[in-house]
């Protein structure tokens, strides 16, 4: 009698025990399970678009010589993606209003001009950066008081830029950008171009 109590309360543990294993087998396959999706969620593939940065510039400026004066200011989208977080390249357009006035005739002429290109960009100190482009324009030549002539053209350009933008947010930009080529046919141009503007997750 004693011996089959015994027996029924050995095999009664051994159920219990085997039970309580399966159960704490059970629940540390769940939390395998959840740690591997979290991983796997914090190691998914980046996506094109968080590569992406966006900008839109301004320029202004004024020129003059031997009473000839010209007056531009315009808009200038851009789109640029990230190879490395340092160097990003991308497209650019520009549409630019003109105000050209000669004194000796009183010419008067106001006209649109637009450049496409593409630019390539790389930080090199803090909010500091290069700027390189190659674009091209279509614009008014300027080569007498007589009414500028209409004239496309490329044009590469070089510079240096300062952003207040850090760390992927909107920011502030400034660059001064110098024409590595010069046409001997125009009588007033600038040798070089300020652009002001803003940019978003440069």
């Amino acid at each position: 009698m004693h011996k089959s109590i015994y027996t029924l309360l050995l095999l009664l543990f051994v159920s219990a025990t085997l039970a309580a294993q399966t159960e704490e087998d059970r629940a540390r396959q769940d939390l395998d399970y959840y740690d591997q999706e979290n991983n796997d969620g914090d190691l998914r593939p980046e996506r094109f678009v968080d590569n992406l940065w966006f900008g839109g510039g301004l320029q202004l400026g004024f020129s003059a010589s031997n009473g000839v004066s010209l007056f531009n200011v315009g808009i200038s989208p851009m789109v640029g993606y990230k190879v490395t977080p340092n160097v990003s390249f991308g497209p650019r357009l520009s549409l630019n209003y003109n105000a050209f006035r000669c004194e000796f005739n009183d010419v008067k002429s106001n006209y649109i001009t637009w450049e496409a290109g593409m630019f390539g960009r790389l930080k090199v100190f803090n909010q500091f950066f290069v700027h390189g482009e190659y674009s091209l324009e279509s614009r008014r030549l300027i080569i007498s008081c007589d009414e500028p002539l209409k004239q496309v053209r490329s044009m590469p350009y070089l510079g240096v830029g300062y952003t207040s933008g850090f760390g992927g947010g909107p920011g502030s930009e400034i660059l001064l950008l110098f024409r590595l080529r010069r046409d001997g046919q125009a009588i007033i141009e600038s040798p070089y171009v300020i652009r002001a503007g803003f940019n978003f997750n440069f």
